[in-house]
This record gives C-alpha cells, structure tokens and sequence, in this order.
C-alpha cells in the first residue's frame, strides 16, 4: 500500500465516526426533508450508499439546503436496523421511483437532480435510465461519488460467486449483468452524468467509479486523491464540487434571497437534523483544506 493511500484509509477511519452518528442518528428520524417545500422548483435527491440511511449525507444537506434553500431531500431504503439481503439494486429503484413520485406530489414540478454515494450513484444512474421517462421525471443531471460503474474487483476478492453477503453487492461484481446493462444505452441525450472519484479510494478506486467507455480525463470527471471512501461524503470541498456541477443546470429558488437578506438556519429547514449538522459543521470548519482539481467548464 502505498503512502498515500494508507493516509487516505486513516483519513477514512478518522471520518467514519462521524458518517456512523450521523446513520445512528438519524434512525430516530423519521425524516429531513424540507418542511416547507419550494413549489414550483427542480428538487435535489441525495442517495446514501449501502448499510446508510437517510442522514448518512448530512453534510450534504447542509451544504446545498444554503445554495438551493427547501429543494434537497433524501431517501432511505431498508434503514440499518434491518436489511433485505435479497433485494436487488433494480429492486432498490423501485423505492427510489416512490420517493421521486412524493417529490412530484410535494413540489408539483417534474425535475430531480440526483445525487448518490457508492450504491446511492448505481441507484440513482439507474433510474434515470430504466423508468424516470415511464413516471414523467426529468432527470438532467446525476452526481456519483465513488460509485462502482464497472463493479468493485473488492467483492470478488471477499466473496465467490453466488456466495456475497447480499443481492446488491452480487449486482456490484465487475461481470455482473447488471454492471453490463447498466454501461449500456445510458440517456445521455436527456440526463447528463458527473462522476467523482479517488485515486486512494480502497474500495471504488477512481478507475471503477466512471462508466464504461469513458476516459479518466473526460470533463465530467472529478479525479482526487488522499481521499478515501467514506470521506468523500464528508469533506466539504467534495460539496462544493457537487453545488457547482447543480448551479450549471438549476435556476436559484425564490427563497434564497430572502435567506441572503435574512439568514436561515438549518434549524429552521431541517429542524430534526440541527443538531447534527451544528457538530458535523463544528469539525469539517475546522478540517485543512484538501487542494482539489477545479471544475472544468463545459
């Protein structure tokens, strides 16, 4: 293992605590989607990655809840109490095309921006391209961060064939018909993907957490490194990335002018999270910061 990526593992499991409150956490809770809604405005979906829930990214919701203030949302599949080891992940979007319907419902609008960690990416990519159409939902952008596009050679090396500790991850092998369908006939001419990588990433290493077909330098790729699995949903220069790629295609909400003149806090957005969002804010304003490549311009 080289320097670098025993940093990036130490870094990971320096993290992990905090991404493990948070999933606790927010066990008790029902839910941390915006109490009052921006009607008439493009919605922002963050998908947690395998063993999560619905406040594993809840650095994420307090990034973006400033930029695009009652318009992001999140999604929990089974919880961590207990988990469906034979769901597959098409079996997954399903509930995903349940909670794009209630943000349909809620906003009265057509278009989700998805955002997905690890398994949430595979998810979310999904959808957009076997039933966003069937249900009427636009999709223009999906965000991955360290998802496996072409499988995780790690499965392979724990588990054979057959033998892996749930449906999903059998679906994340590196020949699996679902990582073969999926890299096949994506709508790239209605949903636009960004995928965020690490070169020191231990379980999705950058190479696997880009598409098929699509070069390492490609513009929509975000190449890191020193930054391991589980950081990626923590560290915030990973979210600024995330809030740029959402500004190229989102129009500001209405409400976001009103929070400028007079500041909003999360507390009052997202009152069951406030807590932890005040402590995972506390240690990431205090967190040097990583040199990350900028965002290339398309």
């Amino acid at each position: 293992m080289s320097f670098t990526k025993a940093c990036a593992l130490v870094l990971d499991l320096a993290w992990f605590p905090l991404a493990a409150i948070a999933t606790v956490y927010s066990a008790v809770v029902k839910s941390v989607d915006p109490v009052r809604p921006e009607v008439g405005h493009p919605a922002i979906l963050l998908l947690h990655g395998s063993g999560g829930n619905h406040g594993t990214l809840a650095m994420g919701v307090h990034r973006l809840h400033k930029r695009f203030p009652n318009c992001v949302y999140t999604i929990q599949y089974d919880g961590i109490w207990k988990t469906d080891r034979t769901k597959s992940i098409d079996q997954y979007v399903q509930v995903l095309k349940q909670k794009c319907l209630d943000i349909q419902r809620r906003t009265q609008q057509n278009q989700i921006y998805l955002v997905g960690h690890s398994l949430g990416g595979l998810i979310a990519a999904r959808f957009a391209q076997s039933c966003a159409a069937e249900i009427h939902i636009e999709v223009p952008a999906v965000v991955t961060l360290g998802s496996p596009w072409r499988g995780s050679h790690l499965i392979n090396k724990l588990w054979s064939p057959g033998q892996a500790w749930t449906s999903r991850h059998e679906d994340m092998r590196p020949d699996s018909p679902f990582v073969r369908s999926l890299n096949r006939n994506l709508p790239h001419h209605v949903t636009r993907f960004y995928c965020v990588g690490s070169l020191s990433d231990l379980l999705v290493p950058f190479e696997q957490a880009i598409p098929h077909g699509r070069s390492e330098d490609h513009k929509d790729n975000l190449c890191l490194n020193g930054i391991g699995h589980y950081t990626l949903i923590v560290y915030p220069m990973v979210w600024e990335h995330v809030e740029e790629v959402l500004n190229r295609h989102m129009p500001r909400p209405l409400s976001a002018d009103a929070i400028e003149s007079e500041p909003l806090s999360a507390d009052a957005i997202y009152p069951s999270l406030s807590p932890l969002l005040e402590s995972v804010v506390l240690v990431t304003d205090n967190t040097p910061e990583l040199q990350l490549q900028p965002v290339l311009e398309s």
